[in-house]
């Protein structure tokens, strides 16, 4: 039995291994392509010629070791002398027994459907995969557009951000402020978890509504809200907080007084002071017995984006919203997920 550990400046753990040196430095880093998604790094491409692929310069990082490329590299690959196509893998593979990472193509088996080979996970000889290409049947040659990026990154520390926009893409950070996560995606930061929006608000008096005018419902307080998203100065809105585009749960319910069994109780959604997202429309119960609603539905909205409940009827004369208690009438609005 032995107890082995390292680096230090002095005494048996003063001399590592190679072995020892990639087991230490392969966690301090994922395998991958040393870039920001999307770049040049390490593209491989086809310009058509016979058994001929190209890569492009970059870096990349396999169990601890560094990968550079510093000029465009030509790499092979084998006829087709099937009647299948045939799809292959191109990879950037380490070699511990030779001390080399080298880019070289995975030939897979031709059918009528190809697969791709899978790269090599193991500890003896890792793989990162850059490229898949599809050699037709009795070819030589792969067009372009046969050749398909599957480069894999590595990975990114989380870090600590005030603008979730400064991150670069496929980067994670965290911001103090509102106890939340952010990935940058393609065009711009997504939520990923932590302190997401939610707000409920509550009306604590009747509020009057005119006989076939739309009324935007004005509420008291809020009985619940992650972020400023209600406001007193502005007591019909509720507004989706800066940075969190996503899908919401929007709704709310309400009673309208008894009195005329005439025509039918209405409220709906509407975003942003004009566009009605959805509606629910009830014909009144009677002379004598309230009417409630309770509508909701997801809704995809933007920093910045407000909605208002609308009441509306046309029971022929001015009727009152009520205050009942049990939680109505109430209004929601509730971060679901980020946008598709």
């Amino acid at each position: 039995m032995a107890e082995i550990s390292y680096p230090f400046a002095s005494g048996p753990g003063s001399i590592i291994t190679q072995e020892q040196w990639s087991r230490m430095a392969s966690a301090w880093q994922d395998n991958g392509v040393d870039a920001v998604p999307g770049g040049s790094d390490l593209r491989v491409s086809s310009s058509g010629e016979p058994n001929k692929l190209k890569a492009a310069p970059g870096h990349a990082n396999i169990a601890g070791f560094h990968y550079h490329l510093d000029a465009d590299a030509e790499i092979g690959f084998t006829s087709n002398t099937s009647s299948n196509p045939r799809m292959d893998l191109v990879v950037l593979r380490l070699d511990r027994a030779a001390n080399r990472i080298y880019l070289t193509v995975k030939a897979g088996v031709a059918s009528a459907s190809p697969v791709a080979p899978s790269p090599d996970r193991s500890w003896q000889s890792p793989e990162v995969p850059l490229a898949t290409i599809l050699v037709p049947a009795n070819s030589t040659t792969v067009t372009p557009s046969n050749v398909v990026d599957v480069r894999e990154y590595r990975g990114s520390r989380i870090g600590v951000v005030n603008d979730p926009g400064s991150l670069p893409e496929g980067v994670i950070g965290y911001r103090p402020s509102d106890g939340s996560f952010y990935g940058m995606g393609k065009t711009g930061p997504i939520p990923v978890a932590g302190n997401t929006p939610t707000a409920t608000v509550a009306r604590s008096t009747t509020q009057p509504i005119a006989d076939s005018a739309a009324v935007e419902i004005s509420w008291s307080s809020a009985n619940y809200q992650s972020h400023p998203i209600w406001s007193a100065s502005q007591p019909t809105r509720l507004t989706v907080p800066s940075g969190w585009d996503g899908i919401y749960l929007v709704g709310a319910n309400v009673e309208f007084a008894s009195g005329s069994a005439t025509g039918y109780r209405q409220i709906y959604i509407r975003t942003n002071g004009s566009a009605i997202r959805g509606r629910q429309t009830v014909p009144s119960v009677g002379s004598g017995t309230p009417t409630r609603i309770e509508y909701s539905r997801p809704l995809p909205l933007r920093g910045g984006d407000y909605v208002e409940i609308t009441a509306f009827h046309t029971a022929g004369a001015a009727t009152n919203l009520t205050v009942p208690g049990q939680g109505m009438p109430e209004a929601w609005l509730h971060y679901l997920r980020p946008m598709p």
